[in-house]
């Protein structure tokens, strides 16, 4: 039986996958795996420029539909108990899947999660460990290829999803992974070590237009709100979303546009949870203590760049995003 089936969902960028298909076979090399390629649509097939490796990954080729529909389109495609998704810049340590699996399989999980770092090992990041599947979506939030689950829960999670796939939300796919998951509950344990490696080379990122990246936050934050009232999840769904909004707010630029930062903070009002504890590091409390949590962010708000300084967008597309609010 296939152990763990990784799953990586690539568009174009054929040099920064070869790579991560590489670190993806060296990880399962001891271990009865599959490679699971989901191609969303590039112009050229990817099957056909990484014809090297034909003989040990699986194609799975769609319309180009995002990474949200790819990453459930190689669930789908899935024979392992267990499965890694790994996006198409990205790298794993090669002992990053024996060393969870067996933790697992001995304890019996549905999710292992490890701590991060960049391939030049400059900038490790090291998670708290949770059990509590709430604290694990909406405040430990790993990078998408940190934890490894067990199959047959994520297809549970996803028989009828807590929030329905929307193309704006793409840019947050490992997001959109997290908030289905959170109202499901798991067995889960973290391994204190650094198996997770975000990947260092010359193409651009998707994630580095963080506006993009914040902006469908800010609609998928929206969307589970709604939904935790709709269906009266416990209050500490709402407090841990409204931690993660109002932080987001809170590191936003100066000069940013008003209604990127209004949509931010209304999120935190929605929730309807009163004055926050865990927002901020020693200064940040010192003077929320006398001044409170808003007038604090406003002071530290100076010591943050000025948003032209950090601006990945032009206007013009700036503008698309912000009708989505």
């Amino acid at each position: 039986m296939v152990q763990v089936s990784i799953v990586i969902p690539a568009f174009e960028r054929v040099e920064p996958l070869r790579m991560t298909i590489q670190s993806a076979l060296k990880a399962l090399s001891d271990i009865d795996g599959e490679v699971i390629v989901v191609d969303d649509g590039s112009i050229h097939p990817l099957e056909s420029q990484l014809t090297e490796f034909q003989a040990k990954v699986r194609f799975e080729r769609q319309e180009n539909q995002g990474s949200i529909i790819a990453r459930q389109t190689g669930l789908s495609a899935a024979r392992g108990k267990y499965l890694q998704f790994l996006d198409s810049d990205d790298l794993l340590h090669p002992a990053k899947l024996s060393e969870q699996l067996q933790v697992m399989k001995d304890d019996n999980l549905d999710i292992c999660y490890c701590d991060a770092c960049s391939e030049n090992d400059n900038g490790q990041v090291r998670y708290r460990s949770v059990s509590d599947i709430a604290e694990f979506a909406l405040r430990v939030q790993p990078l998408p290829h940190s934890p490894l689950y067990r199959t047959a829960y994520l297809l549970e999670a996803f028989r009828d999803p807590f929030l329905k796939p929307k193309r704006s939300y793409d840019a947050a796919g490992d997001v959109f992974l997290l908030y289905n998951l959170a109202p499901h509950a798991a067995r889960i344990a973290h391994i204190p070590k650094t198996f997770a490696i975000v990947g260092d080379h010359q193409e651009m990122r998707y994630t580095q237009h963080w506006e993009k990246l914040g902006i469908a936050s800010i609609l998928l934050q929206q969307a589970f709100l709604e939904q935790c009232f709709a269906v009266n999840l416990a209050s500490k769904y709402r407090i841990f979303l409204a931690e993660s909004a109002y932080l987001s707010w809170r590191k936003l630029p100066r000069a940013i546009p008003k209604k990127f930062e209004d949509a931010q903070y209304k999120i935190f009002e929605r929730a309807d949870v009163g004055q926050l504890k865990d927002v901020g590091g020693p200064v940040f409390r010192l003077i929320a203590f006398f001044l409170g949590n808003n007038a604090a962010s406003k002071v530290l708000k100076w010591l943050r760049p000025h948003y032209q300084n950090i601006r990945t967008l032009p206007q013009e597309d700036l503008d698309i995003l912000l009708e989505l609010l």
